[in-house]
């Protein structure tokens, strides 16, 4: 298993690793609405923009991509994480686990005045404990605006110094 910084030809991966978790894991907590919005939000070109002011990570085993996650600085302090997905074939063995620890240590050695990361989550119910056991604790409510559609979130934090 090893961990890598972005290329454009990953853009693909992102989008529909991302799509699946919509499609297969989110509609019954979000719904029809709010899968479709968040699918479109984000298409494969969008991710490619991305890399630009954040970092994206992708994990690999056995040459196989595995899942990815983002994360970019709010400001000196703070760094936001606004993405975390893993196809969903390898789901529940640990890759989503290794990606966090990779990206705070990342965060840790990288961008070392940051003390505090946060993510938010629109699927509270599914995403929820997995966050929790990454030590990440609930801070309140949170809206993830799609262009003109909004989402009720969860926000979670983690103090990493």
């Amino acid at each position: 298993m090893f961990f890598r910084e972005f290329k454009d030809k990953d853009a693909k991966f992102c989008f529909t690793t991302r799509c699946s978790s919509f499609v297969e894991k989110f509609y019954d907590e979000i719904g029809a609405k709010a899968v479709s919005t968040g699918i479109n939000a984000y298409l494969p070109e969008d991710y490619i923009t991305i890399s630009k002011k954040s970092k994206i990570f992708i994990i690999e085993d056995d040459s196989k991509k595995i899942g990815f996650i983002t994360i970019k600085k709010v400001d000196e302090k703070t760094a936001e994480i606004p993405f975390l997905y893993i196809n969903l074939a390898y789901l529940g063995k640990g890759y989503g686990k290794k990606l966090i620890q990779f990206t705070e240590n990342w965060v840790k050695n990288n961008w070392i005045d940051v003390i505090t990361i946060f993510l938010d989550t629109i699927v509270q119910d599914y995403n929820g404990g997995f966050y929790r056991k990454m030590d990440y604790k609930e801070i309140g409510d949170s809206v993830c605006q799609y262009d003109d559609y909004s989402v009720k979130a969860r926000r979670f934090e983690k103090k990493i110094k």
